[in-house]
């Protein structure tokens, strides 16, 4: 007694989409096995489908379950990357309002500071922390941002809690993907 006679890949098809030789009961085979995801065996597959362990290897050999279940995963990686990728794009843009925002109250704040009574010190690192965050926005990844402020009054606190905000994001992002950055 011979096996199931083995599929040629179409080319024009996705590996993880029925074949257009394969039937439709096959199909719905492979497709049990496909969406147990990585943790997948031919073994557990098997088992859900009632079938012997033998019939099941060579059904998944003779249709090429492993290398097209394999596909379907990469597939789905490069969806997960561009998802990645535009939550990072839509984070970028918030935190370039955020950014735009905090500027403009830096700048109100500055223009009713009496130069008198701050240093040089608070001056440059105000702006070293906006200059910062701003070439961090824009891509500089091996920027790190680390802010020092000694007195908090009610005129700035809005401005420390959204820098604060915009800190904590980066550091989580740090944290989710290796990289510091949008």
């Amino acid at each position: 007694m011979s096996g199931p006679t083995p599929l040629d890949l179409d080319p024009d098809t996705d590996p993880w989409e029925q074949q257009p030789e394969e039937s439709l009961t096959r199909y719905n085979q492979f497709c049990t096995y496909r969406d147990m995801g990585r943790a997948r065996t031919l073994r557990k597959t098997a088992a859900v489908l009632t079938k012997n362990d033998r019939y099941i290897r060579d059904v998944a050999s003779a249709f090429k379950w492993r290398e097209r279940a394999a596909a379907h995963d990469r597939h789905l990686d490069e969806l997960h990357v561009l998802q990645w990728l535009d939550e990072r794009r839509k984070t970028a843009e918030a935190d370039a309002k955020i950014l735009a925002a905090t500027a403009g109250k830096a700048v109100q704040w500055l223009q009713q500071l009496d130069p008198r009574k701050m240093s040089d010190g608070d001056g440059i690192r105000l702006l070293d922390v906006l200059m910062r965050q701003h070439r961090a926005l824009l891509g500089d990844n091996a920027v790190t941002i680390n802010a020092t402020v000694r007195q908090v009054d009610s005129r700035d606190a809005e401005l420390v809690e959204m820098m604060n905000e915009a800190l904590a994001r980066d550091a989580a992002q740090v944290d989710d993907s290796g990289q510091s950055g949008p």
